[in-house]
């Protein structure tokens, strides 16, 4: 969001620039501000001290928003803001049913996000995700990985994916460490938001999606998933290669 807000041009209040963004959502005053603003979506917002990169990341509702002469850099995140306080206040309720926080359904949102394009898939692999959580397995996502490198949204290949290096030191490795990462890895649509809330229930423990198609391929057992992604990647890395 930071880029697409440093590639605004025109005439503003005040300068409109990356810089200016990412400095405001880590400004521990306009944080608190907007906290005691928006109580129920920020009162699980992650702490300082969590790991977090950025506090706000994926509190901000991707949308398109109207610029006008007077936007400032705080008046357009609080829009953002208020934008996803409105997304979820139908679901509140039903996300304390489920005993979670809401920063906890953005995180599992976050990741749901970019696992899985379609709905039908995102409903899945968001299951998949709660059986792992609830039997204490890692959830090993490599899109947290790729967040904790830095390298989420860049374009990588195949050989890399599968080369990810799993064993790096961040809050965010979720294959060292059991449970959620601290916070948000990207801004989650409204699809992978309700994705995340009425997930499909299943008893599946793994998904690999075909590198060539996408086409995603569930399974309750390790020896099932290792056939998926012997026939689904591997097979087809191999072809690369």
């Amino acid at each position: 969001m930071a880029q697409a807000v440093g590639q605004l041009q025109g005439d503003f209040k005040e300068p409109l620039t990356a810089e200016a963004f990412l400095a405001k959502v880590q400004d521990d005053n306009f944080i608190s501000q907007e906290v005691a603003k928006y109580p129920s979506l920020l009162e699980s917002l992650p702490t300082k001290e969590s790991g977090v990169r950025y506090r706000l990341e994926g509190f901000l509702f991707p949308a398109t928003y109207s610029i006008k002469e007077s936007t400032t850099i705080e008046s357009l995140i609080d829009e953002m803001l208020a934008a996803m306080d409105k997304t979820l206040a139908p679901h509140y309720s039903t996300i304390k049913s489920k005993n979670l926080t809401v920063n906890e359904l953005l995180t599992i949102a976050s990741l749901v996000e970019k696992e899985g394009a379609k709905t039908e898939d995102r409903k899945l692999i968001a299951g998949v995700f709660y059986n792992r959580l609830n039997l204490g397995m890692p959830l090993q996502s490599n899109i947290a990985i790729l967040y904790a490198q830095g390298k989420l949204g860049q374009k990588i290949s195949l050989a890399d994916d599968a080369g990810i290096d799993t064993t790096i030191n961040s809050p965010y490795n979720v294959y060292t460490k059991a449970g959620l990462m601290p916070g948000p890895v990207d801004s989650p649509s409204l699809d992978a938001i309700e994705a995340s809330i009425n997930q499909t229930k299943s008893d599946n423990l793994y998904f690999v999606a075909n590198v060539t198609d996408g086409k995603v391929y569930y399974a309750a057992t390790q020896e099932e998933h290792d056939r998926n992604v012997a026939e689904h990647v591997n097979s087809k890395l191999n072809q690369t290669n």
